[in-house]
């Protein structure tokens, strides 16, 4: 077996470098393989004419895209830009451009090329969504949710779960007060990745809390509770939650059920605070 050329060894090095945890490395690798990769040679007519890519060079030039996108540099621009331009069609470089444009500061850039990508390209859930969350860092919030929106809709039809729970969550976070997005953020992690329950519970049990939504607010905390059973301010919550619906309607039977059953000591103590003011009297 022949050894591998230039090219082919700079994946081997790159992915080395990656298992080590030195990523920084490892797209150094690619940058400098890529730079050296399409020497220019003279023309018939004297003219500089770029010689073949060498075999893997394509290979080489998505592994340094993704790496680009991932960890973005300002001094990776030119290089992902004259990839974008040599492999025009190629959706994974042409994507990273545009993130890496974003992720080095030049965000309006960055922006732009993902407009012009999606000009020309079939919409997908996860660029709607990484556009979207470019425009709400540039605080244009109609567009933002213009685009969260869609990617959610593309997510759903996709059957990515935990992407379009994130794009609720982007969805929620541009309408903080509203509880059908608060809602929507918990159903999908209900549904999907579980790990994002609990912030998202939480999350809607203190909007219904701010909004006098008891019953809604009761049964976020429960969910909670039997989510992560160990979270002492999750009993707390729970509690007072319970405890401002007695003092609403104390022949809340249901509200004393659920008292008695997390702080039967509160519960015993409501009852007889009421009965001295007068105004309940439990059978």
């Amino acid at each position: 077996m022949g050894r591998p050329n230039a090219m082919e060894a700079t994946i081997e090095t790159a992915h080395r470098l990656e298992l080590d945890g030195r990523r920084d490395d490892a797209k150094l690798a690619l940058a400098q393989a890529l730079s050296s990769g399409t020497p220019a040679r003279r023309g018939m007519l004297g003219g500089l004419k770029k010689a073949a890519r060498p075999a893997h060079y394509h290979e080489v030039a998505t592994r340094f895209a993704e790496f680009a996108a991932s960890s973005p540099a300002p001094a990776d621009v030119d290089l992902v830009e004259r990839l974008a331009a040599e492999f025009p069609d190629d959706v994974a470089i042409r994507l990273s451009f545009a993130a890496v444009l974003c992720g080095s500061g030049r965000r309006a850039d960055g922006v732009a090329e993902y407009e012009e990508f999606l000009l020309t390209n079939a919409a997908d859930g996860r660029t709607l969504a990484a556009l979207a969350a470019e425009y709400a860092i540039l605080g244009k919030r109609d567009e933002a949710l213009d685009r969260f929106r869609r990617a959610l809709d593309h997510l759903l039809n996709e059957r990515k779960g935990k992407d379009a729970c994130d794009a609720a969550r982007g969805i929620a976070a541009l309408n903080p007060e509203s509880l059908d997005d608060a809602q929507r953020v918990v159903e999908l992690a209900r549904s999907g990745d579980t790990s994002e329950l609990p912030e998202a519970l939480e999350r809607y049990a203190f909007l219904c809390h701010s909004q006098g939504k008891m019953s809604q607010e009761v049964a976020a905390w429960r969910e909670l509770l039997a989510v992560i059973p160990d979270r002492a301010d999750v009993h707390r919550e729970l509690a007072s939650a319970y405890t401002r619906i007695l003092d609403s309607d104390p022949a809340d039977a249901e509200a004393w059920a659920g008292l008695e059953a997390i702080d039967p000591g509160l519960a015993a103590e409501l009852s007889v605070l009421l009965m001295l003011g007068g105004n309940y009297v439990r059978d």
